[in-house]
């Protein structure tokens, strides 16, 4: 729990974990066509009527995961160890409280066996990542201020003041793949406050030369709040997970949450920045607005950016810029 009980504004919609659609099968009423989904059998031995594409595929480890479109019927399946029931949940609850989020729909969810299969909608249009290098500023600067609101929605979800926590919006441990160490687990139960999770963050660099005593450590967990508010966060605002048109700068949707829940405020801003390429990076200022940018500017020039150490770094030692690199890129 944190220390001090959140206030809500009129505003702020709670959400509960209760609330949540909480079987291992789930479906909604809302699919659009005759013929029925595909059967977990069906999508496991690739035997469609209908021709498909593999959008994504890692096969090996805990976090394996296959992502299939089927264009025919505008339909796309997660599967795999990698995909956990959250995810269906953070969409149905985005859609019932944040209508002006663009999201795939989803259609439901079932578990066979150990794997959890997870049904949407596909959104037609290209990543951003893919038009960046083609894209005026003014265009970049369009798209974000698009996705401004759509994030600003999302962080009106609140915890019930009297339960809160840093993890997985059903309660479960968080999902972010910063915390990944190759194929290790991720944490298994959520964090209690803030400072616990930012105190296991900072533990992230426990085998990293003269940890935890060498200035660069210290004040890089100085920086961070352990009073921060906790927000709901998408946690992978990465330029191939914002879908715009192909042909304009309109915002089509924003995918792939399956890391999403709740983190410290500041989380979404920073991670975002550490993942943005150089022309997405000064619109992040107007996508997330982030009410405490100077705190999160302190914090970001502590935190290494991908390929580099940071310009903030005054940490001289010629082994540990090269295990810092290792570590957060």
């Amino acid at each position: 729990m944190q220390d001090t009980t959140p206030s809500l504004s009129s505003t702020d919609i709670v959400l509960n974990p209760a609330i949540l659609p909480r079987n291992s099968t789930t479906f909604f009423d809302n699919w659009p066509h005759a013929k029925p989904l595909p059967t977990p059998a069906q999508i496991r031995s690739s035997t469609f009527e209908f021709s498909f594409e593999i959008l994504h595929h890692r096969k090996h480890g805990p976090y394996a995961q296959r992502v299939l479109y089927i264009p025919h019927l505008g339909l796309v399946i997660k599967h795999g160890p990698r995909t956990a029931v959250a995810e269906g949940q953070t969409l149905w609850a985005v859609q019932k409280y944040c209508p002006q989020v663009r999201v795939p729909t989803v259609y439901g969810w079932c578990q066979d066996g150990n794997e959890i299969f997870i049904y949407l909608s596909y959104i037609d249009g290209v990543s951003l990542d893919s038009r960046l290098d083609t894209l005026s500023d003014t265009e970049l600067q369009d798209i974000a201020v698009q996705v401004a609101p759509m994030i600003a929605s999302i962080r009106h979800l609140r915890q019930p003041p009297q339960n809160t926590f840093v993890g997985s919006q059903d309660r479960g441990p968080i999902r972010d793949q910063m915390w990944w160490s190759g194929y290790e687990a991720p944490p298994t139960a959520p964090f209690l406050s803030v400072k616990e999770f930012n105190d296991a963050l900072f533990a992230l660099a426990a085998h990293l030369p003269m940890f935890p005593d060498h200035e660069f450590y210290r004040s890089f967990r100085s920086s961070f709040s352990d009073t921060s508010s906790i927000r709901f966060t998408h946690t992978d605002l990465a330029t191939t997970n914002i879908i715009i048109s192909r042909t304009s700068t309109e915002v089509m949707g924003i995918i792939d949450w399956q890391e999403s829940g709740w983190y410290p405020e500041y989380w979404e801003y920073l991670k975002a920045k550490h993942t943005a390429p150089p022309r997405w990076y000064e619109c992040l200022d107007i996508a997330l607005q982030h009410p405490y940018v100077q705190q999160i500017v302190y914090n970001m020039s502590w935190f290494p950016r991908s390929g580099q150490v940071s310009k903030g770094s005054v940490v001289k030692h010629t082994s540990l810029h090269r295990e810092l690199r290792c570590q957060w890129t």
